[in-house]
């Protein structure tokens, strides 16, 4: 237990001296640096998933806020389109990385929630495009989309999506 509690003061001490650095640079408001709960990172820092996305890093496969723009036909935007008109989606993956050759895709989440489901409902869609975009891009199946929520402090997994044929 020691050790636990000696990690958790570097944690904690790391979190606040980076926040107020940041501050400093003008990476970072005040406010938002002030938001940050270091409890609620060394609680992920815990988790299976962390120690996989660990693992993952060891190995040089791990990557982080990665960009993306994808086309996709309009029907699939979830707002009433029925037309196959091409659209494009771009965002910012958290982060995903390579386990056993496939790869596994992770976003966080820091809204309340009350559940897990609710956090999958608002979110599938967007893993969705995360699958579709990290597929293209590497050529590598998704076998996994975890959202983590801060609020929750779970990993929540969400079912593949089975596009069928809608390109």
């Amino acid at each position: 237990m020691k050790k636990n509690k000696t990690l958790l003061i570097v944690i904690l001490a790391f979190v606040l001296l980076m926040g107020g650095a940041y501050v400093l640079y003008d990476k970072l408001s005040r406010e938002m640096a002030d938001a940050v709960r270091p409890y609620d990172i060394y609680a992920f820092a815990r988790t299976e998933l962390a120690g996989r996305m660990d693992k993952a890093a060891a190995r040089g496969e791990l990557h982080t806020e990665q960009p993306f723009v994808i086309q996709v036909p309009a029907r699939l935007l979830e707002l009433g389109f029925t037309s196959g008109e091409p659209v494009l989606v771009q965002g910012i993956i958290d982060a995903w990385f390579y386990e056993d050759g496939e790869i596994v895709v992770v976003d966080y989440k820091t809204d309340y929630a009350k559940d897990a489901a609710q956090l999958a409902e608002k979110y599938g869609r967007q893993l969705d495009y995360y699958e579709l975009a990290l597929e293209k891009l590497t050529g590598s199946r998704v076998k996994e989309k975890v959202i983590y929520s801060f609020c929750l402090k779970e990993s929540i997994f969400l079912q593949k999506w089975e596009m069928g044929s809608c390109f």
